[in-house]
C-alpha cells in the first residue's frame, strides 16, 4: 500500500455562483465538495478528491453552477478557466 505523505494538490477555483468546501485543505485524500448559490444547480461531479498524482480526481471535469430553469443552454464545456456556452435556439 502506497501512502502519499506530504502530497498536496493545487487549490481549485470556486465555480461562478458557488463555492468549494474542503475536508482537509489541499492535502492528499482531502475531499472537495461543490455547492451552488440559491437559484443555481450543480452540473458535474459534486465531489473531487486530492489524489497521489497531486491532482483532483476522479476526472478533469470541472463542475459548474447553472441557473435553474435555463432551458436554452443545452451544451456547456469548460476550457481552462473559460466557459464556452453554445445555445441551441431555432431561428424564426
Amino acid at each position: 500500500m502506497l501512502i502519499y505523505l506530504g502530497t498536496i494538490c493545487p487549490f481549485l477555483t470556486n465555480p461562478e455562483h458557488g463555492r468549494i468546501i474542503y475536508s482537509n485543505g489541499n492535502k492528499f485524500g482531502s475531499r472537495a465538495t461543490y455547492e451552488c448559490d440559491v437559484g443555481y444547480v450543480l452540473e458535474g461531479p459534486k465531489y473531487r478528491h486530492c489524489q497521489g498524482d497531486m491532482w483532483w480526481g476522479p476526472s478533469d471535469t470541472m463542475p459548474y453552477c447553472a441557473k435553474e430553469g435555463n432551458a436554452n443552454l443545452k451544451h456547456r464545456k469548460r476550457k481552462g478557466q473559460k466557459t464556452i456556452i453554445q445555445s441551441h435556439q431555432k431561428s424564426s
